[in-house]
């Protein structure tokens, strides 16, 4: 496991996530089970490979901002990893 896979779980275990059930596969779409007859359907490809009815997904809202952060120090990690810089 390298180190930004190292950080990304660490910050996944120290936040707050929506967490959902996969309900229904189909058409490549998913239909995730909010609680209290909620539901919410997304096509397949923003959800993680091999996903299957049952499963228990946690999800992320970020704003642009934040996501633009996030990949940019996922960049830099990643550079720094190449280049092997501490």
């Amino acid at each position: 496991m390298t180190g930004t896979e190292k950080s990304g779980i660490i910050k996944a275990m120290t936040k707050d996530l929506f967490k959902v059930a996969v309900d229904k596969i189909s058409n490549h779409h998913a239909v995730l089970d909010c609680g209290r007859g909620q539901t919410l359907t997304v096509a397949c490809r923003f959800l993680p490979a091999n996903i299957k009815e049952g499963d228990i997904v946690a999800l992320d809202f970020l704003s642009e901002k934040q996501a633009t952060m996030e990949r940019e120090e996922m960049a830099k990690q990643i550079l720094k990893e190449i280049l092997k810089i501490e």
